[in-house]
């Protein structure tokens, strides 16, 4: 389910940011548990769901500065990294979770190019 930052839904691909978990293989399943804009003062983080109803894989944003907190999940053990981001209009970025050192997780988003919409 993708969750929107802004309540005009009808705002075109062109003048918003998207973040989209990976399709690669994984042990880890990333979720976006909540966020925080970091260029608004008045800003607080929006929780996007819970262990029990789960998180949303999918977020849609205006281009801005993001603290981003993941919910990375195996099954059988989570845990919450979190990163700060700039999104830029009109990209979509794709999230993954990671084994990292230590026995900590880490999360990587990153921007990806998507093919060309063709008109048939």
């Amino acid at each position: 389910m993708v969750h929107y930052q802004y309540k005009d839904k009808s705002l075109p691909d062109s003048e918003i940011a998207k973040i989209r978990k990976s399709n690669q293989k994984s042990l880890w399943t990333p979720f976006i548990s909540s966020y925080k804009e970091l260029n608004s003062d008045k800003s607080d983080w929006i929780s996007l769901g819970s262990h029990f109803t789960y998180f949303s894989t999918a977020l849609n944003v205006l281009p801005g500065k993001y603290h981003l907190m993941f919910y990375c999940d195996t099954g059988s053990s989570y845990s919450f990294p979190s990163i700060a981001i700039s999104l830029k209009a009109g990209k979509t970025y794709e999230t993954r979770c990671f084994s990292a050192k230590d026995g900590k997780v880490g999360i990587e988003v990153k921007e990806i190019e998507l093919p060309e919409k063709i008109d048939v």
